[in-house]
C-alpha cells in the first residue's frame, strides 16, 4: 500500500497492511523546532532547514529525509519541502540553536530577553517571555464590545484570490508527484475563535449572561468561515483526503462547556462548515479537540465529525475501551495514548523500564487493542518502537507510544498516537541509556 491508500483504507474502517503514521500533518502532530534540530542531529540529518512555519507554536517544517526514515504516510498541504528558500530568514531559538521564520514574521524585542509581536496598528498581539518555547497570544480585539450592534462594522476576513491560487498549485502538485495522504488544514475555529477574539473568561462568561452577544459574535464567524471554506474546497476539494478543523473544548477532568450549551452555541457552526465539506468534497473532517469531550461526542458525530484527535485517554472520561466500544463504528480515533504522569514524572531509565513492560498500554485508534503485549523489534515499516521528547514540542504532542504489529484477531483500523520524535527501538534505547541528555524529560511541566 501506499501511504495515501494505508491512509484511506484507516479512514474507511478497513484495514491496512500496517499503522499509518503522521508526523506534522497538522500542528498539534508536529514537533517543535527545537526537539526537530536534536532529532536531526541524532539521526545525523546535515541538510536542509529548520523551517519554522507555525510561528506561534514554534513547530517545524517536517523534511523528506525525516518523512523517509520513518515512512510519514501524510503530510500537510503547506509542506513545501525545502521550495520557497527566499520566503525565510534566520532565527534563533530559545536554546541557541538555528532555525528560519518567515519573512513577514517580525517579532521585536521586549527589553527583557523576550520578544513581542505587533500588529499593522503597533498592538502587541503575541509575546515570548526570555526562555519561552513559544509566542503566547495576549490581544483580544473585540473584548470593548459591549453589544451585538458593535459587531456590525467588525469583518472577520477573507482569504486573498492570491492564497486560493498557492493552495490550488500546491495541492495539485502533491496529489501528482507524490504518493502521500494530504491533510487541508482550514481550521474553522469557533469557540478558540471566540475565545481569542474576546478573552477567554469572557467569551466563557458571554455564553452565560450575553447570549445574544454570542450568537451574533458566532454567526459572523460562521458566515466567513463558510465563505472561505466554499472557496478553499474549489482549490483543493478534488486533491486532499483529509480537512482538519480544530477546537479545543475540554479540559483535564470535563469539558469546557456543558452539551446543552455546546448545542446552542458551538454545534450549529460546528454543523455548518463539517456538513458543507462533507457535501462538497470527499476529505474526511477531522477535528482536533483537546481535554474530556466524551459528553459531547456524540454531538460532534452528529455534526459531521469523522475522525477526532487527540483522543487525550489521560484526561476523565476518555477510556479508549469505552470510546471504541461507543463510537468505534462511527469515529475514526487520530491518537490515543496515555503516557502523562509517566513523562511528567518519570526519569529516563524507568521511561525506559515502562515502554519495556508488558503492562505498556497499547491503545490504537477506531479501536483500543484488546490486550497488552510486548512488542518485537523491527524494522519501521512493520513493527518498532517510536520515543517523543517532552522537553520541546508543541502542547498536544507530548507523549511516548509504541506499534504494535497488525493482527487479524486486532479489530482495525488502528492508528496509534503519533507524536513528537518517532525512533526505532534501538535508537530509543540507546537514548534511554546513554543519550538522555539529546531529550532530556522536563518535571513538572504541563503535556496537554
Amino acid at each position: 500500500m501506499t501511504g495515501r491508500e494505508r491512509v484511506l483504507a484507516a479512514i474507511r474502517h478497513q484495514e491496512p497492511d500496517r499503522v499509518p503514521l503522521d508526523l506534522g500533518a497538522m500542528g498539534s502532530t508536529g514537533i517543535h523546532a527545537i526537539g526537530y534540530n536534536k532529532l536531526k542531529a541524532c539521526l545525523g540529518i546535515e541538510e536542509g532547514q529548520t523551517r519554522v512555519y507555525d510561528t506561534m507554536q514554534q513547530l517545524a517544517e517536517v523534511e523528506q529525509p525525516i518523512l523517509d526514515r520513518f515512512h510519514v504516510d501524510v503530510v500537510s498541504l503547506t509542506n513545501r519541502f525545502g521550495a520557497a528558500a527566499g520566503s525565510w530568514k534566520p532565527w534563533v531559538l530559545p536554546d541557541g540553536s538555528d532555525a528560519y521564520i518567515p519573512l513577514r514574521f517580525n517579532p521585536e524585542s521586549d527589553g527583557a530577553g523576550g520578544y513581542v509581536v505587533k500588529d499593522s496598528r503597533g498592538n502587541v498581539v503575541m509575546r515570548s517571555s526570555k526562555g519561552c518555547l513559544y509566542f503566547e497570544p495576549c490581544y483580544h480585539e473585540l473584548a470593548p464590545m459591549e453589544t451585538a450592534a458593535e459587531l456590525e462594522d467588525w469583518n472577520p476576513g477573507l482569504f486573498s484570490d492570491q492564497r486560493f491560487d498557492r493552495f490550488h498549485a500546491r495541492a495539485g502538485l502533491l496529489y501528482e508527484n507524490t504518493d502521500y495522504a494530504i491533510m487541508g488544514g482550514f481550521g474553522g475555529q469557533v469557540i478558540e475563535r471566540g475565545q481569542f477574539l474576546r478573552g477567554c473568561d469572557q467569551f466563557m462568561m458571554n455564553m452565560a449572561l450575553s447570549p445574544e452577544f454570542t450568537h451574533a459574535l458566532l454567526d459572523k464567524l460562521t458566515k466567513y468561515h463558510l465563505a472561505n471554506l466554499k472557496r478553499y474546497l474549489e482549490a483543493v476539494g478534488d486533491y486532499i483526503q483529509i480537512i482538519s478543523m480544530g477546537d479545543d473544548m475540554g479540559t483535564q477532568s470535563a469539558s469546557q462547556l456543558s452539551p446543552a450549551m455546546y448545542r446552542e452555541f458551538i454545534k450549529p457552526c460546528h454543523t455548518a462548515l463539517y456538513q458543507y465539506a462533507r457535501e462538497h468534497s470527499d476529505a474526511a473532517v477531522f477535528l482536533h479537540s483537546c481535554g474530556s469531550i466524551y459528553n459531547l461526542i456524540p454531538d460532534l458525530i452528529e455534526a459531521g465529525v469523522q475522525i477526532l484527535n487527540p483522543v487525550q485517554t489521560s484526561a476523565a472520561n476518555m477510556d479508549p475501551k469505552r470510546l471504541k466500544a461507543e463510537f468505534g463504528n462511527k469515529l475514526v480515533f487520530w491518537g490515543g495514548v496515555r503516557p502523562r504522569r509517566r513523562i511528567k514524572a518519570g526519569a529516563m531509565m524507568k521511561v525506559k523500564t515502562w515502554m519495556s513492560s508488558p503492562s505498556f498500554p497499547l491503545y490504537g485508534t477506531g479501536l483500543a487493542c484488546p490486550r497488552r503485549r510486548r512488542i518485537r523489534s523491527g524494522n519501521t515499516s512493520g513493527s518498532g518502537w517510536r520515543y517523543s521528547s517532552p522537553g520541546a514540542v508543541s502542547s498536544s504532542t507530548r507523549s511516548i507510544t509504541c506499534r504494535p504489529t497488525p493482527r487479524r484477531r486486532m479489530l482495525w483500523p488502528c492508528w496509534t498516537r503519533l507524536t513528537n520524535l518517532r525512533l526505532t527501538r534501538n535508537v530509543a534505547l540507546r537514548l534511554a541509556s546513554g543519550g538522555a541528555e539529546v531529550f532530556r524529560v522536563r518535571a513538572g511541566q504541563n503535556d496537554e
